[in-house]
Order: C-alpha cells, then sequence, then structure tokens
C-alpha cells in the first residue's frame, strides 16, 4: 500500500519548512543547496511515468512556453518566458527573468549569497552568468559563454560526473522541472511514478492518502488476483497523479488505518486484502491464502499535526498503546 500525503503542506515550493537566512544577498528560495526542492542544473528532470493499457510510459516533456503551473496536477498553461497564465511566478524570476544561483568552487560558507553565480535564463533564447560584486548582480562574468554548452558536476555512485547541456537543453530541464518537481506534492509522485513503474506482476498494490481521499484498495475481485497489471496498473497511477493537496497532516492516523486494513478490522473476507477466495484440494469452494506479506510504504514531508485539537489526527485516531506486553 503506498500512502500519499496530501496535505496542504505538500503544496509548498520550499523544503525544508524553515528556509536559513543567506548573508549579504537573499538567494535562499533560488538555490537547491538551501531550498532543496529547487531546480538543480546538475540534475536530469524527466516528466513522470504513467501506465496506459498495462503498458508504462513516460508523459511528454512541457516546453518552457507552455509548463503546468498547478501546485499537484498536470494543468494549465504558463509560459514562462513572458510570465502569460503563471502563478508565482516571482518565485523563479529575478527582475522578470528566470533564474538560479549555483555555488562557486570556492564557495566556503553556502549561507553566503555572494559565493554564488547567478545563471539566468533569457527570454530571447540565450543564457548568461553573473557574480555579486557587493552591491548588486549587474557584474556579467566575462570568462563565462553560454552561447553553446553549459557543463555541471555532480557525484553519482560517490564519484564526479559531468553533466554537459546545450543551452536549448537547459530551457528545456527548467521545463520539467516546472512542470514535475516544483512542489513537496509532484517531487512525491514523481518518485513514486518512476519507482513503482518497474515492479512486477507479481505484486499486489493499492493506494491511499493520509486524509483518505479516492482511495485505492487492493483490486482483488478482478480476474488477476488483484495483482499490478492491466487496468489495475492504470487505475492506481491515475489515484495517484490525481491526487490534491490541501488540509493538516494525520499522518499516524493513516498509518493506523492501513494497519486496520491489512487487520481487516471490518470482515471484508474474500474483498478484503487477502482475497479473493482461492481453490485448493483441501477447499473447493476456496479459502484466503495465508502468510502474505503486508508493506507500506508512505511518503510525506515529514510535518505533522499532534493529537491534542489542532485538527490534526481527528477523531480517528485511537493511540495503540501496549499491543504485546513486552
Amino acid at each position: 500500500m503506498l500512502v500519499l500525503d496530501d496535505s496542504g503542506s505538500m503544496t509548498d515550493h520550499t523544503m525544508p519548512e524553515t528556509l536559513p537566512v543567506s548573508l549579504n544577498t537573499n538567494i535562499v528560495n533560488r538555490t537547491y543547496t538551501l531550498n532543496t526542492i529547487y531546480y538543480n542544473p546538475n540534475i536530469t528532470y524527466l516528466p513522470w511515468r504513467k501506465s496506459v493499457a498495462g503498458t508504462i510510459i513516460r508523459l511528454p516533456e512541457t516546453p518552457i512556453t507552455a509548463v503546468y503551473p498547478d501546485d499537484v496536477a498536470l494543468t494549465g498553461s504558463c509560459n514562462l518566458l513572458t510570465n502569460t497564465g503563471c502563478v508565482n511566478i516571482n518565485e523563479v524570476r529575478d527582475n522578470n527573468i528566470l533564474s538560479f544561483h549555483v555555488p562557486l568552487n570556492s564557495n566556503n560558507n553556502i549561507l553566503d549569497g555572494g559565493q554564488y553565480y547567478r545563471y539566468l535564463l533569457n527570454s530571447n533564447g540565450t543564457a548568461e552568468r553573473r557574480t555579486w560584486n557587493g552591491a548588486n548582480w549587474n557584474t556579467v562574468d566575462a570568462n563565462y559563454s553560454a552561447t553553446s554548452n553549459l557543463s555541471w558536476t555532480t557525484l553519482k555512485n560517490g564519484l564526479p560526473v559531468t553533466v554537459t547541456r546545450t543551452v536549448t537543453e537547459e530551457f528545456q530541464n527548467f521545463a520539467n522541472w516546472y512542470s514535475f518537481h516544483r512542489t513537496r506534492n509532484k517531487v512525491a509522485k514523481a518518485g513514486a511514478s518512476e519507482a513503482f513503474a518497474d515492479l512486477g506482476d507479481n505484486i499486489r498494490v493499492g493506494f491511499n492518502t493520509i486524509w483518505n481521499r479516492d482511495t485505492y484498495p487492493i483490486p482483488v475481485n478482478g480476474n488477476d488476483e488483484g495483482r499490478f497489471i492491466g487496468n489495475n496498473r492504470d487505475t492506481w497511477y491515475i489515484k495517484l497523479q490525481d491526487a490534491i493537496g490541501s488540509g493538516f497532516t494525520p499522518l499516524r492516523t493513516s498509518l493506523s488505518r492501513t494497519g486496520k486494513y491489512y487487520q481487516d478490522i471490518n470482515n471484508l473476507g474474500k474483498d478484503g486484502p487477502y482475497g479473493p477466495l482461492i481453490k485448493t484440494e483441501d477447499a473447493p469452494n476456496g479459502k484466503l491464502l495465508t502468510c502474505r506479506q503486508n508493506f507500506t510504504i508512505f511518503t510525506t514531508d515529514g510535518y505533522w499535526n499532534g493529537i491534542d485539537g489542532g485538527g490534526g489526527e481527528g477523531p480517528d485516531y485511537t493511540a495503540p498503546g501496549d499491543a504485546d506486553s513486552v
């Protein structure tokens, strides 16, 4: 069972909850070293994966002139270069130009905004790099030309790897980040979409959210015993990618609810998590299989509300107490 945090904080564009304060010049929101879900050029951002007729595909890229502005859904159309149809566009722009910050090679303090490059993606399709001169970002880096390729160094398996893109490819990478990875909710959906795409057909998978919205219990009543194939896989991906984000964060309630589902406290029997009935020699009318392994995978930003009247856990939560007296 995948449980998605669909609370309001998952629509945020920043991570962690409280960002630090940068020195000299404010770059916090637009650098991946401090706002960990902001655009990071070391990463090649890809659209979400999806299941269509049981086959995993990757959704098409969005051009920078038609990205998805919604915080949770792949809806709407925003031209990042002209600010047409966009929401909260200033979160990604400096003086009306798309921007991101990368530490200088000599950076010895990630909180010092003066020890970063500012990269600008101009509306005419060019890029430039600037440095902080102690008063402003007006100093264009004369040693840098972005008319051909941009190179970034990242780590893979502990070893440095150079990522090289053309300027056009960098614009496309920024657009993919904006459409599919810009908020906590979209990061979670991207990760789950990618991870579950490679599951085999001998796994049974359900979906729920911490608010129990538009749930998808393991579909045991079909002709495929609920396995993660065909329409089951399609429906699971639809539920995941259509999930919204609002409200408090009742994490413990959702985990408790999932545990009770596996416990089958509602006596669903053949319609529950261990269905359907399987015919055997000793049970010609069918019986429930035993010893099925159950797992719950929880995606959350980690910020939750307490049980004491804040509207967080709600009335459905009951602390489990000492269940085994150990």
